[in-house]
């Protein structure tokens, strides 16, 4: 904004008394620092930095128009224009200072939503990944941060006036940098998590992730540790028996031989029947029970459901 500036204006001598010297160095150097604390809340994007050399600015003005009235030789030139430019900046600050304050620096533009690309992440906030709002003044919170979370979205080069194509941008994955729109892993996830949250059975949504994993369009990533149809299938229907704490990996294994394996079935069993597996004495027994107890969906089968939606 155009402010203004010492060098132009001057402090012109009128008719009245004459000024002594030190008045005058007085009103010159309130003129100046006037001049120079406008000009830098003008320029400033430091919302605390525009509001106190408004202070400034202002007090000195002050000053120097209580001079001006007690000597009638101080004429100040263009003051009605210094005011009118002091108003324009107040404008701005106040409209500045109702933003957020990472929307602050005139760098950035609204927000985009960053979701969290992992398979924990349910297919709600997946698909929200990379939308953006342009409400300034407040950051949103209509989506859970443990999924994800609204950042300042970055102006383009060429909306900030500078002619330069934009360079590639990335982001962090568990299968290393992927494009910040998430590319095809984003494309991928979605894929696996719209298996896992479908309606019916366990065994059929595991069958859809096998399906899924099976396409040849996801081998960039099912070659990747964690990424197998194992663990993928594991991670959101681990076996039941897997989640008995203490129970014996040989145990598990003898167990599900003989279709002892899910908690409707272990719980129809009696302790006889149990005790006689190799690794379950009477405190795993009673710990075999209650785990039996807290599961209340999927009884008969062999697999917990684990999917968050």
């Amino acid at each position: 904004m155009k402010v203004w500036r010492y060098l132009q204006q001057a402090l012109r001598p009128s008719t009245g008394p004459q000024v002594p010297p030190l008045i005058l160095r007085q009103a010159e150097d309130h003129l100046r620092i006037a001049n120079e604390s406008a000009q830098i809340a003008a320029k400033s994007t430091v919302l605390e930095t525009r509001l106190s050399r408004l202070d400034v600015a202002n007090d000195h003005l002050a000053q120097l128009k209580s001079l001006a009235a007690n000597y009638p030789r101080i004429t100040i030139t263009r003051l009605a224009q210094f005011e009118l430019d002091i108003k324009k900046i107040e404008a701005e600050v106040r409209e500045q200072a109702m933003l957020h304050p990472s929307q602050r620096d005139g760098l950035h533009d609204g927000w985009v939503y960053c979701a969290q690309l992992r398979f924990q992440t349910p297919l709600e906030f997946l698909r929200q990944h990379g939308n953006e709002q342009n409400d300034k003044t407040l950051c949103p919170d209509d989506l859970p941060c443990e999924y994800g979370s609204w950042l300042p979205k970055l102006k383009s080069f060429r909306a900030m006036g500078i002619e330069i194509d934009e360079p590639p941008h990335f982001m962090a994955s568990p299968v290393g940098p992927i494009p910040r729109d998430g590319g095809d892993y984003l494309k991928f996830l979605i894929a696996i998590r719209t298996a896992a949250e479908a309606e019916g059975t366990i065994q059929q949504r595991r069958d859809a992730i096998e399906a899924q994993v099976a396409r040849p369009q996801w081998a960039q990533f099912t070659a990747h540790p964690g990424h197998y149809v194992d663990q993928i299938c594991d991670y959101f229907f681990p076996t039941f028996l897997s989640t008995v704490t203490a129970l014996p990996r040989k145990t598990v294994t003898a167990m599900a031989e003989v279709a002892m394996d899910t908690p409707e079935r272990i719980e129809l069993a009696s302790d006889e029947q149990l005790l006689k597996f190799k690794g379950i004495g009477p405190a795993l027994l009673l710990k075999l029970r209650t785990r039996c107890a807290e599961i209340t969906t999927h009884r008969n089968e062999p697999w917990l459901d684990l999917v968050h939606r």
